[in-house]
């Protein structure tokens, strides 16, 4: 599996070609390190290096194959991490639909046991769709963890909407006084970006690069390298935000912070567009 990822990472394996194993082998595998590994990468082929076209295509494929997992698989850690995994992978409506019913317990499926933060990454995730019953969800899960860990889903839960006004809304106060901590800062950045609001999110990609060097000026080392790390569009895997990095790249000199950080964002985001155009190929 190892050797297989390099592989795609490298362009000698298609992602296309490395999912279609997955789907097949891995449903029944019973060891815990390699389910966690390779969903993990199978995710991550997902997102992003799988070519854009296939994308949605091949988040439902996966999802598929982690519903038979949850019956296939060994009862127990096993089906945890493919749900977790699914977690992290569904988008459409019709699979947010039967994750839902999972993750809410409608049905009874042996080992799998449901914590709090599948039900909040449920949650984020169907605000996230714009899902008619996102407030109502995260409302519930805010009444069961008012602890810290739910207040900060429920940050991410507010910057994760799909709308316009509530994209601005925080991102001006992520660049104003922020949320009250760093921790908290961090949980509603990590709500922000999402390949399927592309098109809704298009205005703020050229304002993360353009705004980089006042918050690397402005902000303390730790906040600064949270904000690029956390906030950064890697979700756009394509030459124009390629190109707006680079165009930061060339035109500062220093920190050297900022600078190790766009130097490899860009590695990382031309390795996976030319993942993408090999297996487009």
């Amino acid at each position: 599996w190892t050797a297989l990822w390099d592989m795609v990472r490298d362009q000698r394996f298609s992602s296309i070609d490395y999912l279609r194993l997955v789907e097949s082998k891995l449903v029944s595998e019973a060891n815990l390190h390699i389910i966690k590994v390779v969903t993990n990468t199978a995710t991550s082929a997902i997102s992003r290096y799988v070519p854009e076209t296939r994308r949605v295509e091949e988040t439902t494929r996966f999802v598929g194959a982690g519903r038979r997992a949850l019956d296939a698989a060994p009862p127990g850690d096993p089906r945890v991490l493919w749900l977790r995994a699914m977690l992290r992978a569904v988008e459409t409506p019709e699979d947010m639909a039967m994750v839902s019913t999972v993750v809410d317990g409608a049905e009874d499926i042996e080992g799998l046991a449901i914590d709090q933060n599948m039900r909040w990454a449920m949650a984020i995730r169907a605000s996230a769709a714009g899902r008619a019953d996102a407030a109502e969800r995260a409302e519930r899960e805010a009444g069961r963890d008012p602890s810290d860990r739910g207040r900060q889903a429920m940050l991410s839960v507010q910057t994760a909407v799909p709308t316009a006004a509530a994209q601005e809304e925080a991102l001006t106060r992520m660049h104003g006084d922020g949320y009250g901590s760093l921790q908290l800062d961090r949980a509603a950045m990590a709500g922000f970006n999402w390949a399927s609001q592309a098109e809704l999110l298009a205005p703020y990609v050229g304002r993360f690069f353009e705004g980089l060097e006042g918050i690397f000026e402005t902000r303390e080392h730790e906040a600064a390298k949270a904000y690029f790390s956390v906030l950064a569009p890697r979700y756009r895997v394509d030459d124009p935000a390629i190109d707006l990095a680079r165009g930061v790249l060339d035109r500062i000199d220093g920190p050297p912070q900022l600078e190790r950080l766009l130097i490899e964002l860009v590695a990382r985001q031309e390795r996976a567009l030319a993942a993408r155009r090999f297996a487009d190929a």
